[in-house]
């Protein structure tokens, strides 16, 4: 594969990851599955083995948060105790919802209701991308390394905000503006991909 045909594959795989951010989730496996071999090919064109070892390495950390994302989801829908867990009635207590008994030493009672059941499956949510996060936040190091490595390529830098950009992200995954910035950042970096030529150095 050319220069150019790797750098437009890599590109159009980082729009489609960016979508799948969005909630189409086989289609983000996809477009990081893409962009990883058009970044490979890259690699290959330009005889750089660290922009290919980079990729790699982001890649199986990536999948490895994935994993942990979705073993934990599994695991504490199936294992946590129904009863209420010391977060959700600390939220409870705080607004003060109806059917929460209050007694001299706190909470001393609850009534099981479709919005507890909300905050419970919202805080189920957030464990499990807290540790989710962890192994994401090692792939983002590489995906900085890539971008920074993309921008001495091409130039272009909205490559390398969209690097920087998913770093933050990353780190803010378990709350709803990481994965905004992660799609922002495939979004900008698909675009430079596909916009920017790639020279040899």
């Amino acid at each position: 594969m050319d220069l150019g045909s790797a750098r437009v594959l890599a590109g159009v795989g980082a729009i489609l990851a960016g979508v799948g951010f969005l909630g189409y989730g086989v289609l983000g496996v996809v477009g990081m599955v893409i962009f990883l071999v058009g970044i490979i090919e890259i690699a290959n064109n330009l005889r750089d083995n660290t922009l290919r070892n980079d990729a790699i390495t982001w890649f199986i950390l990536t999948i490895v948060a994935f994993a942990v994302f979705i073993t934990g989801l599994f695991l504490l829908f199936f294992i946590h105790n129904p009863a209420f867990s010391m977060l959700v009635m600390i939220m409870t207590h705080a607004i003060g919802m109806p059917g929460v008994y209050y007694g001299r030493n706190g909470v001393s009672g609850f009534v099981y209701t479709p919005f507890t059941e909300f905050l419970q499956f919202m805080e189920l949510i957030m464990v499990v991308s807290i540790f989710a996060s962890i192994p994401l936040i090692a792939s983002s190091v590489f995906m900085y390394r890539i971008t920074k490595k993309t921008h001495a390529y091409t130039g272009s830098n909205y490559v390398r905000i969209g690097g920087l950009l998913y770093v933050i992200g990353a780190a803010l995954t378990p709350i709803v503006i990481g994965l905004i910035l992660l799609l922002i950042a495939w979004i900008m970096i698909g675009a430079a991909l596909l916009t920017t030529e790639v020279k040899h150095p």
